[in-house]
């Protein structure tokens, strides 16, 4: 079942961009930066809760440029030489972003350094007045970034690239924006064969596939629509199937995640996956990202059919006027009918739930948690309420001076108490927090172990897996296995 905290850390844009650039025998890396064996072994301990306790010391390895996480960066950059660095970023993760381009710049000043990402996106001009920033990539990246790669190659200029932000001696150039791309059946598959040590990637995140761009739906705290605006773009049935084939004949894998903002919004159309996972044998696991109010009886059926063990759905909260004033479109009852509605074809639920909206309280936080045990969904995932740039709900904040003054980017991560709309004490904040983090942790476990005791063949997956790290690593199994199973925290 997918771990939907750790699994996830590929960088899927790099990967699509990989694909994009990769001819004429150019030599692409990706190298993913947040990958952490040691974190990836976090295994039964409550990762929110190291995350609150230890945010401070992220900030101070964030502004200190000596710190060892930097040094490593910076051998592996010297290692590589390369001559274009492309970075990713949201908002979070902009001021690492700068300490990387920060870092090329000092092994070789001719590099050419490309942003791209949500945060360049929303705010190109601020990006690229960095001095170690040379151009920015707006939106969606795949032809623009091809596009810049062929004239830096061939010494063309860069006037008619749509998309883009460059310096021209002391001037700031920016260019038309660029069209959505109609067709994504023509974009190539990501290569994820190009990522530095694919082999320390967790299996089961090798298994995330996109079938489309785009939500119609206008949640305001959502920053999706920054890249692929609510324009849906849908792959074809053939296009997907095509592509789990691929992952399945390269990576030996059977699990598989949808990543899509709103999987089932054609019903039809994942009712056809559904049938060609089952007409071609395929014998596969799989979960997805979607609405609750984008199931109904007949596509759940032929979802449980096909191999689907679980759907991620936001579920927010239990207060129906922030649900109403967020446009979420859906209230508390249509939520409970519908997830009794998923668990009658023995499909699991992960669930959303977010903490901090303005004028939130100690009591609706209490609600919440009865609310998450009455609908029975599998494995509650907080984040807290967090006005991400570029979105609506980041400019209501903002000109209700909610966002506290003085806030680095880095402070815009989804599990960061320092951003507080609610109006509650620092201090009161934090503990109702930690508090949630420790309910979920305690509410997930549970579910996870009547599940494993429930299934056999699970417990004997586990004692094999177990086994062969006591085998490999000898004396280091035993302390990696302790800390699997730790619960202090």
């Amino acid at each position: 079942m997918f771990d939907f905290t750790l699994e996830n850390i590929i960088p899927w844009g790099l990967c699509y961009l990989s694909s994009s650039i990769k001819k004429n025998g150019r030599d692409v890396s990706i190298y993913c930066t947040e990958l952490d064996k040691e974190l990836l072994s976090i295994g039964l301990r409550n990762f929110n809760l190291l995350y609150v306790e230890n945010r401070h010391t992220c900030y101070e390895t964030i502004n200190n440029i000596q710190a060892p996480v930097w040094q490593e960066i910076k051998s592996r950059i010297a290692e590589i030489k390369p001559d274009i660095v492309g970075l990713t970023c949201v908002s979070s993760t902009y001021d690492s972003a700068l300490n990387i381009a920060r870092l090329t710049r000092e092994i070789n000043p001719a590099s050419k350094i490309i942003f791209g990402g949500i945060h360049p996106t929303a705010y190109p001009l601020d990006v690229i007045k960095n001095d170690d920033v040379d151009f920015v990539v707006k939106g969606e990246g795949e032809q623009t970034f091809a596009e810049l790669i062929d004239a830096l190659e061939y010494g063309a200029g860069f006037e008619k690239i749509k998309g883009l932000l460059y310096k021209n001696g002391n001037n700031i150039c920016e260019t038309p924006e660029r069209e959505l791309i109609e067709n994504i059946d023509s974009i190539p598959y990501p290569q994820i064969e190009n990522l530095l040590n694919l082999e320390d990637f967790p299996k089961m995140g090798l298994g995330y596939i996109f079938t489309s761009r785009g939500c119609p739906y206008n949640c305001s705290y959502c920053a999706s629509n920054t890249i692929w605006t609510r324009k849906v773009r849908l792959r074809s049935p053939e296009n997907v199937i095509s592509e789990l084939k691929d992952r399945m004949d390269k990576f030996d894998i059977r699990d598989f995640c949808f990543f899509d903002d709103t999987f089932t919004i054609d019903k039809k159309r994942v009712g056809k996956i559904c049938d060609m996972i089952l007409d071609e044998g395929l014998n596969i696991s799989w979960c997805c990202y979607t609405r609750l109010d984008a199931l109904d009886e007949m596509l759940l059926k032929k979802m449980a059919q096909s191999g689907c063990k679980m759907v991620s759905v936001g579920i927010e909260t239990c207060n129906d006027s922030t649900l109403k004033h967020t446009g979420k479109g859906i209230d508390s009852s249509e939520i409970i009918k519908q997830v009794k509605l998923v668990h009658n074809h023995g499909i699991k639920i992960n669930g959303f739930v977010m903490l901090g909206f303005p004028g939130e309280t100690q009591e609706d936080i209490k609600k919440l948690k009865k609310f998450v045990k009455k609908t029975g969904i599998y494995t509650p995932d907080m984040s807290i309420t967090t006005p991400y740039p570029g979105t609506e709900f980041y400019n209501n904040m903002k000109m209700k001076n909610m966002i506290p003054e003085g806030l680095r980017w880095y402070a815009f991560y989804p599990h960061n108490p320092d951003i507080n709309l609610t109006g509650l004490e620092q201090k009161e904040f934090e503990k109702i927090i930690i508090d949630f983090t420790k309910f979920q942790h305690r509410y997930r476990i549970k579910n996870k172990l009547n599940h494993i005791l429930n299934n056999p063949l699970i417990i004997l997956q586990w004692i094999r897996k177990y086994s062969m790290i006591l085998i490999s690593d000898r004396t280091k199994g035993f302390k990696r296995i302790i800390r699997l199973f730790s619960l202090s925290k």
